[in-house]
């Protein structure tokens, strides 16, 4: 088999590259905020919520991320 460079999803893809794919339920998202929620001073707390493509924000309820987002006010 022959290895090559490859473009995907617009990734350059070199011979080497090692790929993992994640994935969080919306319960270890919830999980990890609460983790954290402690360690953070309110001034200091932000979301930064990684790939929310369509596909994604079909996993995670509305009222889920509304869940998430108060709990970190």
């Amino acid at each position: 088999m022959e290895t090559r460079n490859a473009f995907l999803h617009g990734a350059l893809l070199r011979q080497g590259d090692v790929l993992k794919v994640e994935r969080m339920a919306p319960r270890d998202t919830q999980a990890a905020a609460d983790l954290l929620l402690p360690h953070l001073a309110p001034a200091t707390r932000n979301v930064a919520l990684f790939d929310l493509s369509e596909r994604n924000l079909q996993r995670h309820a509305k009222d889920t991320l509304s869940v998430l987002f108060d709990s970190l006010r």
